[in-house]
């Protein structure tokens, strides 16, 4: 959170572009990690007790005593549903208030807002910190379902969570801010099961996990591909 309020200030107050204020913001957050990180590039959780480990011992601890075989794994798993399913309900509830509203807004034409009287820099600042906020909590759950942080790890992510949109939006096309967010976790959810198909059977094609980045640029180019000229089309329906 504390991150994205300085990317905001470095746009609007500095006057700097977006795209730079978010680079070099993540540029300074490497250092700001290694601190954190006690100056270590990577650092194991196995002797560290988390949430998730937590949650595991909890649910072999319940299933042992009734005397039944369970895979902890399968604990994590209903439990990252659940927190999705919460996490989804919450962000559509956000996006029907006036502050939601007024931030989708303020994506699809700022003049309305500032015709409006209120300030964009300030919805403009929440929407970064939301967004980043979002993005640390996913980083930890990463973390700790992996057993180690390391201060890579959020290497190349952005061309991820790029891809996983886009599937999104050919999968659910919807106005509609409840299929909106819910095609976000679609995509991703195909994202990485194309990801997963690639590595399982891509060696049949001579694909090995160092080619995992170029398929994704590759679909990414493709799904650009495809969105414009669907864009197009629907141009030309409309004329006629």
């Amino acid at each position: 959170l504390v991150a994205g309020i300085a990317t905001s200030a470095i746009y609007t107050k500095l006057k700097i572009p977006d795209l730079l204020a978010g680079i070099l913001t993540m540029t300074m957050l490497y250092s700001v990690n290694l601190r954190i990180m006690s100056n270590k590039a990577n650092i194991s959780f196995l002797k560290i007790e988390t949430l998730f480990s937590k949650i595991q011992d909890k649910a072999y601890d319940f299933f042992f005593d009734m005397g039944l075989e369970f895979d902890v794994e399968w604990a994590l798993v209903f439990f990252l549903i659940v927190f999705v399913a919460v996490l989804k309900i919450l962000m559509d509830l956000f996006y029907h208030t006036d502050l939601g509203l007024t931030m989708g807004a303020l994506g699809s034409n700022p003049q309305l807002i500032v015709s409006q009287g209120v300030n964009p820099d300030i919805v403009r600042t929440i929407g970064i910190c939301f967004g980043n906020g979002l993005a640390a909590l996913a980083g930890s759950f990463a973390a700790m379902y992996n057993g180690f942080a390391d201060v890579g790890m959020g290497t190349g992510i952005v061309v991820s969570g790029l891809a996983s949109l886009m599937l999104g939006e050919f999968i659910i096309k919807s106005n509609r801010i409840g299929l909106q967010t819910l095609r976000v976790f679609i995509g991703s959810i195909v994202y990485r099961a194309l990801m997963i198909l690639a590595r399982s059977y891509g060696y049949k094609i001579h694909i090995t996990p160092n080619d995992l980045k170029l398929v994704t640029g590759i679909l990414i180019i493709i799904c650009l591909i495809v969105s414009r000229t669907d864009l197009i089309d629907r141009l030309k329906s409309r004329k006629k």
